[in-house]
């Protein structure tokens, strides 16, 4: 399988904009991604266990954070994600809770999904 770094795993980074604990992504959604590809046949939609992922993967990346993950809670998916939607991704790190809220949003702005991931405090 491809690397997180060259494959057709990781969806485009157009934009970043960081502000102390936060960043925000605007990501591009190839149909090519390995994540659309039978979920589902003729059908594709981003799946939710891919949008957990990619916050828990970009959150280590932008934020300098551990991948060590103890819970994630209120997790919601509110409408599908599909090949070609721009998307952005909001992760929100406070450092006493030890948590990464996350939120994608559609081109409009639109919330798609959304979850508090807290990370074990001892790493």
């Amino acid at each position: 399988m491809s690397s997180w770094a060259t494959g057709k795993i990781r969806p485009l980074v157009l934009d970043v904009r960081h502000s102390n604990h936060s960043v925000c992504l605007e990501l591009g959604l190839d149909a090519d991604l390995f994540q659309f590809q039978g979920h589902f046949p003729n059908h594709p939609i981003l799946p939710g266990v891919a949008q957990l992922d990619w916050a828990v993967r970009f959150s280590s990346e932008y934020l300098e954070l551990s991948c060590d993950i103890r819970q994630v809670t209120k997790l919601k998916f509110k409408q599908l994600v599909l090949p070609e939607d721009p998307i952005a991704l909001q992760l929100d790190y406070a450092p006493s809770k030890h948590c990464v809220m996350f939120e994608y949003r559609d081109h409009q702005g639109a919330p798609c999904s959304s979850g508090i991931i807290h990370l074990d405090p001892a790493t």
